[in-house]
C-alpha cells in the first residue's frame, strides 16, 4: 500500500498532491461526521451540511450552517478536533512524520512539496501559517512594487536584496485572480440571495476566502448555491491559489525559444 502511495505521489506534481491530499481530508472528514455516534439523540444533519462543515473545518475557516454544541456529542467534538489538525497541520507535517518515523531522507522533491504547501495565499495569514487569501508576503510585494514602478525603478531592492521577476509576477496574478474570484462571488450570491444587505455578503465572501471564520450570521440562511460559492472558496483559500494555479497549469515552464520584443501603449 505504501509503495503504491509513493507511486502515485511521485507521478504527480506537487501541486497535484497538495490539492489530492486537502480532497482526501474532506472525503475522510465527510465519513467521520456521517457516524451517528458523532450527533446527539435524536438530532438529524443533512448530507449537505456535512459536506458544508467538513469543507469548513478541513480549511480551518469554522463558517457554520448550524450551532455546534447543540449537534455534535462529546464523541463529535473529538472528531472535529481530529479534523482540524488535517488542515492545522498540513500535508508536509504530516508527511515530515511519516519520513522521519520510516528513516526516510527528505529529498529535493519533498522540499518543492513543503514550499508550495507553505506558500497558500482578501488578506490573511502568513507563510506557513493556516490563514487563507492573500499572503502577507504577496501583498507586500504588490506595494513594493507599485513603490517602485512609480519611482521609475526597473527592478525591486529591499533590504539589500534584489526580488526576483518570477516572484512579482506571481504575486500580481495571485492578487488579480484573488480579485475577480471575490468579485465574481460576491455578484453571485447577490443574484441568488437578494434578501441579504450587500456587505454581509462581502464580508461572508471574503472570511470564506481568507478562511477567517468571520459572520454576520447569514451562513445557515444562505441558498444552496451560495453555500456551495463559499465551499469553493474556503478550499482555494486553504490549498492556495499559488497551488491552484500550478495545478492547473502545471508549474514553470522556460520556454525554448523568444519572439522579437514589442511594446504595448498602456495607461
Amino acid at each position: 500500500m505504501w509503495s503504491q502511495m509513493r507511486d502515485w505521489v511521485n507521478k504527480r506534481s506537487p501541486a497535484q498532491v497538495i490539492t489530492g491530499y486537502y480532497l482526501g481530508a474532506v472525503i475522510v472528514s465527510i465519513l467521520l461526521f456521517s457516524i451517528p455516534a458523532v450527533r446527539k439523540p435524536g438530532v438529524t444533519v443533512t448530507f449537505f451540511d456535512t459536506v458544508f462543515t467538513a469543507v469548513s473545518i478541513v480549511s480551518d475557516t469554522g463558517l457554520g450552517v448550524f450551532n455546534v454544541t447543540e449537534t455534535y456529542s462529546v464523541f463529535g467534538y473529538f472528531v472535529i478536533i481530529l479534523v482540524l489538525q488535517f488542515g492545522g497541520i498540513g500535508i508536509m507535517a504530516m508527511s515530515t512524520f511519516f519520513w522521519l518515523l520510516f528513516g526516510r531522507k527528505i529529498g529535493l522533491r519533498e522540499r518543492r512539496l513543503i514550499m508550495v504547501d507553505n506558500n497558500q495565499f482578501a488578506i490573511s495569514g502568513s507563510p506557513n501559517s493556516v490563514g487563507g487569501g492573500i499572503r502577507t508576503t504577496t501583498f507586500a510585494l504588490n506595494i513594493l512594487f507599485i513603490y517602485h514602478f512609480a519611482k521609475g525603478n526597473r527592478s525591486i531592492r529591499v533590504f539589500n536584496r534584489e526580488l526576483h521577476p518570477d516572484d512579482i509576477l506571481k504575486s500580481l496574478a495571485i492578487s488579480l485572480l484573488a480579485i475577480v474570484l471575490c468579485c465574481l462571488s460576491v455578484i453571485s450570491i447577490c443574484i441568488t440571495d437578494r434578501q441579504h444587505p450587500l456587505i454581509a455578503i462581502v464580508l461572508e465572501v471574503c472570511s470564506a476566502f481568507g478562511t477567517v471564520g468571520l459572520s454576520t450570521g447569514i451562513t445557515p440562511d444562505l441558498s444552496i448555491i451560495a453555500q456551495c460559492i463559499l465551499m469553493i472558496l474556503m478550499f482555494l483559500g486553504r490549498i492556495g491559489l499559488t497551488t491552484c494555479l500550478y495545478f492547473i497549469g502545471g508549474g514553470l515552464n522556460d520556454a525554448k525559444f523568444h519572439y522579437p520584443v514589442e511594446r504595448v501603449m498602456t495607461g
